[in-house]
């Protein structure tokens, strides 16, 4: 590491390389904060046989990935300040990620009513779309969407973290591993023509965050119970 960046007063080492959740094709998350001024960026690299992928920053870049990343509610590099092994040992790097925790430890920024309602409608229309017979690659994404969006309804009202791809998974079966395991068998019953499972959990989901029962999506997914 000193190698590659002989200036970094910070490097950190994603903790996921050490967790149970950590698969073979799993990558290295680096944080690194130089001394001279430096644009934040990615840089992928591999280090022996392992991939890496290191966010690069001066302490300035570092701020506002932060503030962003807090502002969207999905920490990626906050994650890794807070929970990262320290490969560096000095006051900086002490400092960085108690700041880091104490973010992360906060959690999310409270979702408003009017995030919480626009979620709810937005996933609305998308098993509207569902439930009216969409097949090939209109209904694989149809079915994508809504379970993201479900998974981001419910973590916004539960003030939880969000997160991308496997992330998004890990931060709802943190939050509700029942839950998490409903909607996967769900999804899948979907791919496999039957809705049903999904408009169910979908519904649980919207009640759950305190929006209005929605009997209408049971009737429109099962056309033959009218």
């Amino acid at each position: 590491m000193r190698k590659r960046f002989p200036d970094a007063v910070v490097a950190l080492l994603g903790s996921a390389v050490l967790g149970a959740r950590r698969t073979p094709t799993s990558d290295l998350d680096l944080v690194v904060v130089r001394a001279e001024q430096t644009s934040p960026r990615w840089e992928g690299f591999h280090h022996g046989p392992w991939p890496v992928e290191a966010f690069v920053s001066d302490r300035r870049g570092w701020n506002a990935c932060i503030d962003a990343e807090v502002r969207a509610r999905r920490p990626v590099v906050l994650d890794v300040s807070a929970t990262g092994i320290a490969l560096s040992s000095n006051e900086e790097t002490k400092a960085l990620q108690r700041e880091a925790r104490e973010l992360l430890a906060d959690g999310p920024l409270a979702a408003t009513q009017a995030e919480l309602e626009l979620a709810r409608r937005l996933l609305g229309d998308l098993v509207q779309d569902l439930s009216g017979g969409l097949q090939g690659c209109e209904q694989t994404f149809v079915i994508e969407a809504i379970a993201r969006q479900a998974a981001e309804l419910f973590l916004l009202g539960r003030r939880r973290w969000l997160g991308v791809g496997k992330w998004l998974g890990r931060a709802l079966s943190d939050g509700d591993a029942s839950l998490a395991e409903g909607l996967d068998v769900a999804v899948r019953s979907a791919c496999d023509g039957n809705v049903e499972p999904l408009v169910a959990v979908v519904a649980a989901v919207v009640d759950s965050t305190g929006g209005p029962p929605l009997p209408e999506w049971t009737a429109a997914a099962n056309p033959s119970k009218r």
